[in-house]
This record gives structure tokens, C-alpha cells and sequence, in this order.
């Protein structure tokens, strides 16, 4: 079974670009996935964060870069979220509302850089009842998770200190 993998996460900093990069490395590892839109990897026109010709956030960008990624989302067969606690992103959830939408299984990853992930996490039901699995802080789970199966869990698996609200 061929799985086409959208890999969803905020990239505007140098840990949020790691994360990306564990989670691009272990996805490739993992038998049950065999390509990976990472929309980070495919920028309209090459364009990224640090352009100086003034293409990046333009109209032009926004438009291009906007339907690179949902035909990205359209022909994935599921998604993979990198969800910063400490810096929440509205694209990342807008991404999981067209993947659940479009009836798309989607496995959030929840991060902190800091030791945000041992304090009180408040999850947006909405982001709670859209994903299949969650996992806490491991990217590399994303290695040996089986993406043919899609076993599924919920938030209060994740330790008491995950509150949905």
C-alpha cells in the first residue's frame, strides 16, 4: 500500500527546522510510508523565510504557496502534525481541519522547546478530536509507528496534565 505522508509543522526558528528534519529522517525510515510532502521542502519558486527579493509573504507567495499545499494535503493519504505548545501555529490547525475534512487519518506530534510539556497543556477540543494518534515530545516514534493500521489513542493517554478544553 502506497501512503503519501503531508508533514505539517511551523519551520521559523532553528528547533522548529530540527523538528522537521527528525521528523522527515524518521518517517523515511518507517516501512509503512512511502512519500513525504513536507511543504517546507517544496516553497513556491524556492522562496524561504531569509529571501530578500521581496517574493516571500507577497500575494503572489501566499496564492502559490496556499495551493501547493493543499494539493499536497489533497493527495496525501494522511497527515503528520508538529504541534509547538509553546508557539501554536493557526496554519498547522487549519492543515489538520482540511486533512479531517477530507476524512484523512492525522498523527499529531506535540512538542515544547522548553519544559512546556510538563506543566498544564490546555488542546483545543476541536485539535483533540481531529487527530487519530498522539504522541508526546518522541519524534521518533514516527520511525516504527504503523501507518497501515493507524492504531489510535486520545489526549488523557498523553499524562494528566493534558487538558482539553
Amino acid at each position: 500500500m502506497i501512503m503519501n505522508t503531508y508533514l505539517a509543522c511551523s519551520n521559523y526558528n532553528d528547533y522548529q527546522a530540527e523538528w522537521v528534519r527528525r521528523a522527515v529522517e524518521a518517517l523515511e525510515k518507517n516501512p509503512t510510508i512511502d512519500n513525504i510532502y513536507n511543504p517546507w521542502a517544496n516553497q513556491y519558486k524556492d522562496v524561504d523565510i531569509d529571501d530578500t527579493t521581496g517574493l516571500f509573504g507577497s500575494f503572489e507567495w501566499q496564492v502559490k504557496t496556499y495551493q501547493n499545499d493543499r494539493n499536497g494535503m489533497g493527495t496525501a493519504d494522511l497527515g503528520v502534525f508538529l504541534m509547538d505548545v509553546d508557539e501554536q501555529d493557526e496554519g498547522c490547525n487549519m492543515e489538520l481541519g482540511f486533512m479531517t475534512a477530507n476524512h484523512k487519518p492525522a498523527v499529531v506530534v506535540f512538542l515544547s522547546h522548553g519544559d512546556s510539556l510538563d506543566k498544564e497543556i490546555h488542546i483545543n477540543l476541536m485539535v483533540a478530536q481531529s487527530a487519530t494518534y498522539f504522541i508526546k515530545q518522541d519524534i521518533e516514534e514516527l520511525e516504527t509507528y504503523n501507518f497501515n493500521m493507524m492504531k489510535s489513542n486520545t489526549i488523557e493517554d498523553l499524562g494528566d496534565n493534558f487538558k482539553i478544553i
